[in-house]
């Protein structure tokens, strides 16, 4: 009997050894395939090590692996792995209820998100992940999600929000005393301070960023920063136009020890801005040379992004037209395949000056639909930012709120204040009813004289219109059988001068009629209206246009404003010389305004009376309750501007 026990007490000590030494080897086979994708850069290695840790089923291992497979796959841009790696990582938290694991299944839907170009998504997740950290004190996640976020509002040129983000990374990880990501907030906080012309504040958080990478013990990652921050510097000298200032910061960072081989990114774009400063000095020769070796780097490193801005670059620089065509196409074209609006918007533009006619009209509408579109996307974005952080920080306050006011139980202290709250109430309410009641009084009178005007100058523009077809029907009808009677008797002069008079009828009979947006959208033939008058030697740029719901402006308004614009155009073209002419339009609460800028030869506004062209706009603008303004220098341009009331 004891020989049998014994034997089955060996038995089992045998099989969970066994079963023990099997574990152990699978643990160790994780670490291996973990080592081993680290080395080999490959993802079939770190899923292995996921496969294999899902067999071993110890959360921590499971954990280790998905999070790292998860993070290679976004390196790599698979978005397929990192929604397996996510998915993992939820049905462990499902298991386990350790908030670490939801905090970084946000953090991995963020990334799908960003790869998938869904900006708003990505960002609503960040905040989400960011949120999950802050509750467990998790401050270094908090501000590398906090960081991640600024990084995406710059992106999308939300500068102020992006500042205000990164300077809320800042408040979390600074206490930790941790340098690779606060010298990454810094370098955020100046990015936003450049792009918002705050140049010397902006130098301020870079030296804070470069004091702070002092500290790295990561020599690779410290030689990174050291050049990000000599770039960054140089780059707010050559915005201000100190080139010579710019090209000692780019020279430092281009002798910096094996930079072109150890760094070879950054390399590229130190040299890059450096040969646009030795451009604008002057030094052509140096620039391209420069340029030239950028592009060739670029190439050779597979790079699209930075080579669809080399040959944006280019083409700007060349001045010979078919150099400058030619990389404009490829920059276009290479642009287009990496997403890069900027550049896009750069390559179009060009091509729509060195090309002509319909190729170059092409071109500007596209240029003008584009721009029109990313400044849609980039306010609707800054908008949905916004309105991710104040929901999610108005429903916490409500439930914290809620929680306080269920555990304060003050009853009887209400009944006692509640006479005294109800009598306050009663005489506030009368009042506020009371000034409410005299502010719509006094709005609506205003509202309906603002209306009557609008009714008169429609009434005004109708009658134009009838004594427009009654010239051009039947004058002008009067004229052409007299005309044709005068003929037949021989009696050609007199024929010819009442010819003259009858087109001077016709041509009255136009002017008196006005343009309608019945058939044609405002907005179409504002555009189609530019492409007529838009020539290679008369380039025109129309701005704004998209920004407004142009359905909720009354006619009279939008007659008024194509009108300025008609004639403005014609007058800068035509007696102006001008070569370059901007159209503005913008809009506030209760005013739309519309600037028209040329650089023609200008007039002296002090002396010169406004010709009758003039005086038509300013009546025309006055009788909408609007203001217009003309100012000119001679040898400068003029500039006209409008502003109207769209409602009161």
């Amino acid at each position: 009997m004891c020989l049998k026990k014994g034997f089955s007490l060996h038995i089992f000590l045998f099989f969970f050894f066994l079963q023990s030494n099997i574990a152990q080897q699978k643990i160790d086979s994780v670490a291996y395939y973990l080592q081993k994708g680290k080395k080999t850069s490959q993802l079939v290695d770190y899923k292995k090590a996921v496969t294999i840790a899902q067999e071993v089923a110890v959360d921590s291992l499971v954990k280790k692996a998905n999070v790292v497979f998860g993070t290679q796959s976004y390196i790599k841009k698979d978005t397929a792995n990192i929604t397996l790696a996510s998915n993992n990582l939820l049905q462990l938290y499902n298991k386990s209820l350790d908030s670490t694991l939801l905090a970084k299944y946000y953090h991995f839907k963020a990334l799908i998100h960003k790869l998938n170009y869904r900006k708003d998504s990505s960002f609503y997740y960040y905040h989400q992940s960011k949120n999950i950290s802050l509750k467990i004190y998790d401050s270094l996640a908090v501000a590398r999600r906090l960081l991640s976020m600024a990084i995406m509002q710059l992106e999308e040129r939300d500068y102020l929000g992006g500042e205000i983000t990164a300077f809320e990374g800042l408040k979390y990880i600074e206490p930790l005393k941790e340098n690779k990501y606060t010298v990454s907030l810094y370098n955020t906080i100046g990015r936003a301070l450049n792009q918002m012309n705050k140049n010397d504040e902006a130098r301020k958080y870079y030296n804070y960023s470069n004091e702070r990478n002092k500290k790295n013990p990561d020599k690779i990652r410290k030689g990174k920063d050291i050049l990000a921050y000599l770039n960054n510097v140089g780059r707010t000298y050559y915005l201000e136009g100190k080139y010579e200032k710019a090209i000692s910061y780019f020279t430092k960072g281009l002798r910096f020890d094996s930079v072109k081989i150890k760094y070879p990114y950054s390399y590229r774009f130190l040299l890059d801005n450096k040969s646009y400063c030795q451009a604008k000095l002057g030094n052509r020769e140096l620039a391209l040379e420069g340029y030239l070796e950028v592009l060739d780097g670029r190439e050779k490193a597979g790079d699209i992004f930075g080579q669809a801005i080399s040959h944006s670059v280019l083409s700007d620089f060349y001045k010979d037209v078919n150099k400058k065509k030619h990389h404009a196409i490829e920059g276009l074209k290479l642009a287009r395949k990496a997403k890069a609006n900027k550049r896009i918007l750069e390559c179009l533009l060009i091509l729509s000056e060195v090309t002509n006619g319909q190729e170059a009209k092409k071109y500007f509408k596209e240029y003008v639909q584009l721009n029109n579109t990313i400044l849609q996307r980039e306010r609707t974005l800054k908008d949905q930012f916004a309105k991710v952080r104040y929901e999610t920080d108005k429903k916490e306050k409500e439930n914290l709120t809620l929680k306080i006011e269920n555990e304060k139980k003050q009853i009887q202290l209400e009944k006692e204040q509640q006479q005294k709250v109800i009598s306050f109430l009663v005489t506030l309410g009368s009042l506020l009813i009371l000034g409410i009641s005299v502010l719509v009084f006094k709005h609506r009178r205003k509202k309906l004289a603002f209306e009557a005007q609008l009714q008169k100058v429609e009434a005004r523009e109708q009658e134009r219109q009838q004594i427009a077809k009654s010239l051009h029907d039947e004058v002008a009808g009067d004229l052409r059988m007299l005309h044709h009677r005068l003929e037949k008797t021989n009696q050609q002069d007199i024929a010819q001068k009442i010819d003259l008079l009858k087109n001077n009828v016709r041509e009255l009979s136009h002017q008196l009629s006005s343009v309608r947006f019945d058939e044609v959208s405002f907005k179409d033939q504002l555009i189609n209206l530019v492409s007529d008058y838009f020539t290679p030697a008369c380039k025109i740029k129309l701005n704004g246009i998209n920004e407004i719901n142009w359905k909720e402006i009354k006619s009279p308004i939008k007659r008024v404003l194509f009108l300025a614009v008609r004639e403005s155009l014609q007058n800068a073209k035509k007696y102006a010389s001008a070569t370059q002419i901007t159209v503005l339009f913008t809009k506030d609460k209760t005013n739309i305004m519309l600037k028209i800028q040329d650089n023609g030869i200008g007039f002296d506004a002090t002396q010169i009376k406004k010709g009758i062209g003039l005086k038509n706009q300013q009546e025309r603008v006055e009788e909408l309750n609007g203001k217009f303004v003309v100012t000119s220098t001679k040898n400068v341009g003029t500039t006209i501007a409008l502003k109207i009331p769209v409602h009161v």
